[in-house]
C-alpha cells in the first residue's frame, strides 16, 4: 500500500466533484505499481473517491499470490447459476476514450478512468513511483461541470480556448475542505476540463500540461472480458482499466442498483489473490464464495470477482443473491490473455 500523502488526498478530492447522484471516481489503483491488495476491499478502495473510499487509507492489505488455474484448491461442485436477462444502462463516456495527453519528455500518461460525466488521467514524471511527481487531468462532458472563477484568478488561453488559473473551492472539493491551485479551461462550448499538479504548481507548469491535452477523441474502450448475464436494473457508473507497464492488467467496473439499495463491483485482473473462501465450480472454472463475493479463476494467472456493497462501500450480501452473483460469473468470458490488451474486447459489445 502506497503512503497516502497530502497531494494524493488532494487529487482524490479534486476528482470527486462533478454533479452526479453518486460520488465520482478519483485515483485509480491501476495507475500505481501493482500493490498487495485484498479482494475484500470495498468499492471505495477500488475507485478511490473520498466518499466511496475512505477505505483507501483504512483498507485491509493482503498478499498477492501468483498462480494458475492448475494451482487452485480442489473445486467442489456448486449449484447451477440462475441466468438472467440484463439490460444495463451504459453511458457513452464509459465505452469510449474522449481525450488523451500528448506526453512530454519524461512524462508517463496513465490509462483513463471514467464515469458518466467525466474522464480523468493521471500523469507522472517518475513512473508513478512517488506522489509528488504526479498530476491529474480531468475532462467533463458538456454541461456536467462549470467552475466558479475566483476573484483573483488569472486568465489563460489553452489551445486557443479561454480558461483561468487560481484557487478553486468546493467545485473540486465538495467537502469544502480547503482550496487547491489549479487550471480550468473551456475546451468546447459548455464543456470544461481541469488540471492540477501540486499546491505550489506555477501557472506556466499547468498551462504546459493543459496545452498537451487533446479532446474530441472517440476511441473505443477495450476490456478483458465479455458479459452476458447481469441482473436487470443496474447502471454502469464507473470504469477504470490498467494497461501500462507499471500496472496490473485488468479492469474495475461499478454498477449501481438503486432499486436494491446497493452496488456491484466487478473486477477482472491478470493476477490472483491469496484469500479464498468456500471452494466451488462455476461455469466449469474453479471458484470461491465468501460474504457478498463470488470469484472465479480465469486463463493463465487471472481471476474475476464480483462483490456487492452498500453505497458507502461496505461489503454486504443483501444487494444480489448468491445465485445472481454466480450467474454473472457463469456468463463472463475472459480474454484469451488478460495480460495482453490486444486480446481484449470492445466495451460497446462486451457489456450486455
Amino acid at each position: 500500500m502506497h503512503t497516502t500523502t497530502d497531494l494524493r488526498a488532494a487529487l482524490r478530492q479534486l476528482a470527486d466533484a462533478a454533479p452526479e447522484p453518486a460520488p465520482l471516481p478519483g485515483d485509480q489503483d491501476e495507475l500505481l505499481p501493482a500493490a498487495k491488495r485484498s479482494r475484500h476491499r470495498s468499492a471505495a478502495v477500488r475507485f478511490g473517491a473520498p466518499t466511496l473510499a475512505g477505505a483507501m487509507v483504512a483498507g485491509v492489505v493482503a498478499g498477492v499470490l501468483t498462480l494458475n488455474s492448475g494451482s487452485h484448491r480442489a473445486a467442489q461442485p456448486g449449484g447451477p447459476p440462475t441466468r438472467t436477462t440484463a439490460p444495463v444502462t451504459v453511458p457513452a463516456w464509459l465505452t469510449e476514450t474522449v481525450f488523451d495527453v500528448k506526453a512530454r519528455p519524461g512524462m508517463t500518461v496513465g490509462a483513463p478512468s471514467a464515469d458518466g460525466a467525466s474522464q480523468q488521467r493521471y500523469l507522472s514524471w517518475d513512473g508513478f513511483r512517488t506522489d509528488s511527481n504526479q498530476a491529474i487531468v480531468r475532462v467533463w462532458a458538456p454541461g456536467r461541470w462549470i467552475p466558479s472563477r475566483p476573484a483573483d484568478a488569472q486568465d489563460v488561453t489553452i489551445n486557443g480556448k479561454p480558461g483561468f488559473y487560481g484557487k478553486i473551492t468546493n467545485q473540486w472539493m465538495p467537502s469544502g475542505g480547503g482550496k487547491m491551485v489549479g487550471l480550468a479551461w473551456q475546451y468546447a462550448p459548455g464543456a470544461w476540463a481541469a488540471v492540477m499538479r501540486t499546491k505550489s504548481a506555477s501557472k506556466a507548469d499547468l498551462v504546459s500540461i493543459a496545452s498537451a491535452v487533446r479532446a474530441g477523441l472517440h476511441i473505443p474502450v477495450r476490456v478483458p472480458f465479455r458479459l452476458s448475464n447481469l441482473p436487470a436494473g443496474g447502471k454502469l457508473i464507473r470504469l477504470g482499466c490498467s494497461v501500462g507497464p507499471y500496472q496490473s492488467k485488468g479492469c474495475d467496473l461499478l454498477f449501481d442498483y438503486p432499486g436494491r439499495h446497493g452496488q456491484v463491483v466487478l473486477t477482472v485482473n491478470a493476477f490472483a489473490w491469496t484469500e479464498g473462501g468456500t471452494p466451488t465450480t462455476i461455469g466449469g472454472r474453479p471458484a470461491w464464495e465468501t460474504k457478498g463475493t463470488v470469484a472465479v479463476a480465469g486463463p493463465g494467472v487471472s481471476e474475476a470477482w464480483t462483490t456487492t456493497t452498500t453505497t458507502d462501500g461496505t461489503v454486504v450480501d443483501t444487494v444480489l443473491s448468491k445465485d445472481e452473483l454466480r450467474s454473472i460469473m457463469a456468463g463472463l468470458t475472459f480474454a484469451s490473455n488478460v495480460k495482453d490488451p490486444t486480446t481484449w474486447f470492445d466495451a460497446t459489445t462486451a457489456l450486455p
